[in-house]
């Protein structure tokens, strides 16, 4: 029992303000034990903040790490560790939704759009080593990140582009079987 302690549900309390039930307990313990806990099943919500960071977890150890010192404020999800400096750790989402204020590809197809040139390309990409129109992996390592909205740009022209030269090729294909059948 601590003393000057408020128990609520309980008789013997284990932090100066603890509630047992649907379970709110709110702790100093020290100077790396300072919780908040809420717990309403065994998969309960538990936030402790120790050394400046904040670590919200569920008890089967799911995690959501804040790191608030001023000079980094990292966050990482199911984790302590934030890997090379990223602020944000890789993730599991079932939809990441990118609201672009751009133009879509689709300015590919229209008449004056210079088609593709698959000569050009084999001769870019023999002398820089990347597709034309998106970013080497040079500027890619100077960049401060992706931009998931812009990379997605990017490649769905080069889609998009890619269907036309396929189509040309297809033409091309149809020509020559036509020929040989006349043959």
């Amino acid at each position: 029992m601590v003393s000057d302690a408020v128990g609520i549900g309980l008789t013997a309390p284990s932090t100066k303000v603890h509630v047992q039930g649907d379970r709110l307990r709110l702790s100093s313990d020290g100077l790396l034990s300072r919780y908040i806990e809420m717990n309403t099943d065994a998969n309960g919500v538990e936030l402790n903040g120790a050394n400046d960071d904040l670590y919200i977890s569920s008890l089967n150890n799911n995690h959501l790490f804040l790191n608030a010192q001023a000079d980094n404020g990292k966050v990482a999800i199911n984790t302590t560790a934030v890997p090379g400096g990223h602020e944000l750790g890789s993730m599991i989402a079932e939809e990441v939704v990118v609201k672009l204020q751009t133009n879509w590809p689709d300015y590919v197809f229209a008449e004056d759009y210079p088609q593709p040139d698959i000569k050009a390309w084999e001769a870019f990409i023999q002398e820089n080593r990347h597709l034309p129109g998106l970013p080497s992996a040079a500027e890619m390592e100077q960049r401060d990140g992706v931009a998931l909205g812009e990379t997605q740009l990017l490649l769905l022209e080069k889609v998009e582009e890619l269907t036309l030269i396929i189509i040309e090729q297809q033409k091309e294909i149809d020509a020559l079987k036509a020929k040989m059948d006349d043959q």
